[in-house]
């Protein structure tokens, strides 16, 4: 958090404490730290993938955070880690809603490769 005051314009700052902040269950300062991180780096996966997580936990987000994780994996430079990542976030179980998420973007991106053309 102390990064994030310290240097305010750093994207990678605010994806840190924004993916901390999800692993702790801090609902609204994963959201803070995707509305800052976007703006500030929107070609960024790991800025997408914070927003994408900050929608998770309200239902009627789920659309816009699956497309959120589906614009974080065509932005990757590396999009097979980017999926392994996903997967795996998936597969902890810890947040039944972002595995329902997660787990739909992956089909999408699995079934439609004309997706992003």
């Amino acid at each position: 958090m102390a990064a994030t005051v310290a240097d305010p314009d750093n994207a990678a700052n605010h994806v840190a404490v924004g993916l901390t902040a999800y692993e702790l269950g801090e609902s609204p300062l994963v959201l803070g730290s995707a509305a800052r991180a976007v703006p500030l780096a929107p070609m960024a996966t790991n800025s997408w993938l914070v927003m994408a997580l900050s929608m998770v936990n309200t239902p009627s987000d789920h659309p816009t955070a699956k497309g959120a994780f589906l614009l974080a994996i065509k932005l990757s430079r590396d999009p097979d880690y980017t999926r392994k990542y996903l997967r795996n976030l998936a597969a902890k179980g810890n947040n039944p809603q972002a595995s329902t998420v997660i787990n739909a973007a992956l089909f999408e991106d699995a079934t439609n490769k004309r997706l992003f053309q």
